[in-house]
């Protein structure tokens, strides 16, 4: 199984994350990155420092990131392409 660092997100004007770009994976629509968590081919992660956090589906259909000490370590905070 691939595992991805995100580096950059792309957003909705509401904030909603819409796909993830990372160095080794390029740029990927969330729907795919979805797909990818749910059947196990690929793990993506954020990391800070010497902190990783995982990125999760939520309800089903949104991507976040696990907690972690470190809040700038997170989706939320990272750049927009």
């Amino acid at each position: 199984m691939k595992r991805l660092r995100v580096t950059h997100v792309q957003r909705t004007p509401d904030g909603r994350v819409t796909g993830l770009y990372g160095p080794r994976s390029g740029f990927v629509l969330a729907t795919h990155v979805i797909d990818q968590l749910r059947v196990q081919t690929a793990t993506y992660y954020v990391r800070e420092a010497s902190f990783e956090s995982d990125v999760r589906v939520r309800d089903g259909a949104y991507l976040h990131t696990t907690h972690d000490p470190l809040c700038r370590n997170n989706l939320r905070n990272l750049p927009s392409l």
